[in-house]
């Protein structure tokens, strides 16, 4: 099974914004946010922090527009 992309940033003291090929999903913690994925995605899943440098690409690719 090919892995999962799962596009997140981790905003200390306030929780995780995720984003998946269906939308995007709020967590807690990260570990809400691994253990969602281990359950609803088999764990197969490879994550990309969004930072300031990388956000300009990500956005060019499309990964925010099933926002």
């Amino acid at each position: 099974m090919a892995n999962s992309v799962v596009y997140f940033d981790d905003e200390p003291g306030i929780g995780v914004n995720a984003y998946f090929d269906f939308g995007h999903e709020y967590f807690r913690s990260f570990h809400e946010l691994r253990v969602f994925c281990d359950v609803e995605l088999g764990g197969f899943v490879e994550f990309v922090e969004i930072t300031d440098v990388n956000y300009p690409e990500l956005k060019a690719q499309g990964v925010f527009d099933v926002v």
